[in-house]
């Protein structure tokens, strides 16, 4: 058996960390489970620290007291702790069964940066996406001083190309160099969505083995986790000695990586790592505008010839007549070579297609490999993976097959031809097996290149690449045609629910979205507000300020309209464990930079894990929280109190403050969209709010009840499973 070069690999339980760093894990009363070996030397002891208490490291044991008085307080909840004279950070992760202190070295000689220094107007000038990446780059060098600073983005197929570098003189550019897919592979990837940041520092240095009192010690989260021997063999061969990358998260997906290489070994300090990141994360953001903005021209556009060919198609008595007429359209519109249309036995055909014996053979081949629920099917290199499909024919290399109805087997296909590209590897992507120790058992794997020289290659058998855009509008026809054919009256209504329960999505969609964006981009104008009144004097920098200011309300507007006009049917939920002390920490920390009343009292409770959908967990919690400090910032001394409390199926959460309350008679009306209630008129607000918290609730299928408080105030009790 030939296994991919790490994706069998436990990268996530390596069992041994980076020799610039130190691990410790306690559970929940102190006692410790698990240590880097490296440990002793920064805390020399003759005995045995496992399962005994912290204690018997006296300064960590302080420290950890300490933290968990004023975690609050710490940035990033980094502190800094001296042993002898070195000055060290020192930071906490938890997880359900243990907390992981982690302790490196602070570099004092590395110049630190924050992201003040960063023109952020800047990337807010920019039109396009590859001036968006080229500045990231130049800027993320600042924080890091690599040699070598690139963006890599994984294609459709799983391989990789770098779109943006930044390099010092004396080395080789791997700018639009491709990668296969092995290099990244599927588990490395699901970690980069949970661990957005990561470095391996030097090659060459030990790793140090984790001592445990459990078999496996999850390193998922711990920056400085042991890497894959193959992957430092893989640096080693490419000529670099360390490297350091973020994660590119689009629409919550991994979009592509930035990553930073070094000829020599070298270590970024924490922070500055950390800065790196925000800013990838800050121009992810930029680029997912950017995405919408497009998106949205050519989905007003695309409408548009839409409705024309609608109009066409409906002057037509026989449907079949009026397809056949406007094949040009359903090819243009899809930027197709060859269209077919099959109703049941009769198939009609225009570009370059297969015969229509194949294409039948195409549809039963389809019917009996993909379920009845998947609509549409894509696919660039149909005819090299399905020869005899198409008469081994280069014509018909990329197909579409959108379903119209399975029952009355009506379906749309689009072809396009072969398209041979000519694409340059970093190094030969042919596999080369090698045996090596995996777990502890010898087996052949695929090895890393021994080389990165630029390897040219002609890719044949595949068509050009079905875009978004494409994809849209193979979507839109797909609904075009659906509301032509389905004339059959059961059929109308079946159609009018399904459009209805669309809409329902959208409109939630858009509500969230529009509402949720309000916190952070009032803390940024109060940020830029506040500056205006400090540099009076200074006209540039006001200036500047006031531009930035425009920019986030043109944000504002161009995010409202893009949600305005987007498509969505109804995501799936992805539910988790959700440690809830983190989630409401975080809303506190954004909610309470707004209302800045410095007598508002927050009381937490305990507060349960539950088991949900974090992002509209999250979106929940935002809105009453945030809802219960607007309401009460008026009052002497606002208090706001968090609690659960769990009973035999649910687990229950109030939100109680000491607002202006809602009256008696409005309370049915509470949750309605744009509802605002007569005692809320002298607060800035949209009434979108718990509409939004309504139809989470409703698809979590969780309950809410509200009642007023017997002194002042309201309260709010979330109900979730258990």
């Amino acid at each position: 058996m030939i296994s991919s070069y790490c994706a069998d690999e436990k990268i996530r339980i390596p069992g041994k960390f980076q020799d610039f760093a130190y691990l410790i894990g306690l559970d929940a009363d102190g006692i410790i489970h698990f240590y880097s070996e490296n440990l002793k030397k920064l805390f020399p002891t003759e005995h045995e620290i496992l399962s005994k208490s912290i204690d018997v490291i006296p300064i960590l044991s302080h420290w950890l007291k300490n933290y968990f008085l004023h975690k609050n307080e710490f940035e990033d909840s980094i502190d800094t702790l001296v042993i002898e004279n070195i000055e060290y950070y020192i930071y906490v992760l938890e997880n359900e069964s243990f907390q992981y202190i982690q302790i490196e070295e602070k570099i004092e000689s590395a110049e630190e940066y924050n992201l003040n220094f960063i023109k952020i107007d800047e990337y807010e000038s920019l039109t396009k996406k590859s001036d968006l990446w080229n500045k990231l780059v130049q800027d993320i060098y600042q924080f890091t001083k690599y040699d070598r600073i690139m963006v890599y983005q994984f294609l459709a197929d799983g391989s990789g190309k770098v779109i943006a570098e930044r390099t010092i003189d004396q080395i080789e550019s791997y700018l639009n160099l491709h990668y296969p897919e092995e290099d990244i592979p599927s588990q490395a990837r699901e970690l980069y969505l949970s661990q957005k940041r990561r470095i391996f520092s030097d090659i060459d240095a030990p790793h140090h083995i984790i001592h445990s009192t459990t078999t496996e010690v999850d390193l998922t989260y711990c920056e400085a986790r042991a890497m894959s021997p193959l992957h430092g063999q893989y640096l080693r061969n490419s000529g670099v000695k360390s490297s350091f990358s973020t994660s590119i998260i689009v629409e919550n997906k991994l979009w592509g990586l930035v990553t930073c290489q070094n000829i020599e070994a070298k270590h970024v300090d924490l922070k500055n790592r950390i800065y790196a990141e925000r800013l990838t994360n800050w121009a992810s953001k930029l680029f997912t505008i950017f995405n919408y903005k497009a998106i949205n021209k050519y989905s007003l556009a695309l409408e548009e010839n839409i409705q024309i060919l609608k109009t066409k198609l409906l002057t037509y008595p026989d449907l079949k007549v009026g397809i056949k007429s406007n094949f040009n359209d359903f090819l243009k519109l899809a930027a197709a070579d060859g269209v077919a249309y099959i109703n049941k036995d009769e198939i009609i055909f225009d570009g370059m297609t297969p015969s229509p014996s194949k294409i039948n053979e195409i549809l039963v081949w389809y019917r009996e490999n993909h379920p009845a629920e998947n609509k549409t099917f894509i696919d660039r290199s149909f005819a090299k993976k399905h020869p005899t499909l198409v008469d081994n024919s280069s014509e018909t290399s990329g197909i579409i097959i959108s379903e119209i109805n399975r029952e009355d087997y009506k379906y749309f296909i689009w072809f396009r031809k072969e398209y041979n590209e000519h694409i340059q590897w970093a190094g030969n992507p042919e596999k080369e097996i090698i045996k090596t120790e995996i777990n502890g058992i010898e087996q052949n794997v695929i090895s890393p290149r021994a080389s990165f020289k630029k390897f040219k290659q002609e890719i044949k058998g595949q068509s050009k690449i079905w875009s978004r855009k494409n994809e849209i509008a193979i979507h839109k026809l797909q609904n075009l045609l659906y509301e032509i054919t389905f004339n059959h009256f059961d059929k109308i209504q079946e159609l009018n629910h399904q459009l209805v329960k669309i809409n329902d999505e959208l409109d939630s969609f858009a509500s969230t979205i529009s509402h949720d964006l309000g916190t952070p981009l009032t803390v940024s104008k109060l940020n830029l507000q506040l500056l205006l009144t400090k540099v009076r004097e200074d006209e540039s920098q006001k200036t500047t300020l006031k531009t930035v200011l425009g920019q986030i309300e043109t944000m504002e507007e161009l995010m409202k309209n893009v949600l305005d006009l987007s498509r969505s049917s109804k995501v799936d939920l992805n539910f988790e464990k959700i440690n809830m002390h983190h989630l409401i920490k975080n809303i506190l920390e954004d909610v309470l930079t707004v209302y800045s009343n410095q007598n508002i009292q927050v009381e937490c409770g305990e507060l349960h894990f539950i088991h949900s959908d974090k992002t509209l967990i999250y979106q929940v919690f935002q809105n009453l929280i945030s809802n219960a400090v607007k309401y009460s910032s008026k009052e002497t001394v606002p208090k706001i109190k968090i609690e659960s409390e769990v009973s035999d199926n649910f687990i229950t959460y109030s939100i109680i403050d000491n607002g202006i309350g809602i009256p008696e008679h409005e309370i049915s009306n509470l949750f309605k969209i744009f509802k605002r209630l007569d005692n809320a008129t002298s607060y800035k607000g949209n009434g979108v709010g718990l509409s939004i918290v309504k139809k989470i609730l409703d698809r979590l299928e969780a309950t809410c009840d509200v009642c007023n408080n017997d002194d002042k105030g309201i309260t709010f009790k979330l109900h979730f499973k258990k």
